[in-house]
């Protein structure tokens, strides 16, 4: 487990050098640090690395969020119940979406 979080944590510093698009003054935001926990909660329990890829872009994108918006609630719920979706699932949503964003 400590390696799967280590990974992420990894991962997740990498997600916010590359892009340049994450906040990281967020870390000190308590309803930001709740959704990172969500998300540390989701790797260790699967240790998928597709889920670990959604949780890292998804926690990036919450720490742009400066208020508690209707985003901001979104992406924490979606951090929240992204881990329960089997993979599988995940694809189908993630080609529907595809499929009507580029209709």
């Amino acid at each position: 487990m400590e390696e799967r979080l280590e990974k992420f944590r990894n991962n997740l510093i990498k997600g916010f050098s590359e892009n340049g698009t994450g906040k990281i003054e967020a870390f000190s935001d308590p309803d930001f640090q709740g959704a990172l926990l969500d998300a540390q909660k989701a790797v260790a329990r699967s240790g998928d690395e597709s889920l670990e890829n959604v949780l890292v872009e998804l926690v990036r994108k919450r720490s742009t969020c400066e208020k508690r918006d209707r985003l901001c609630l979104t992406l924490n719920d979606a951090i929240s119940k992204v881990g329960s979706i089997p993979e599988p699932d995940l694809n189908a949503l993630s080609l529907i979406l595809s499929l009507r964003m580029f209709k």
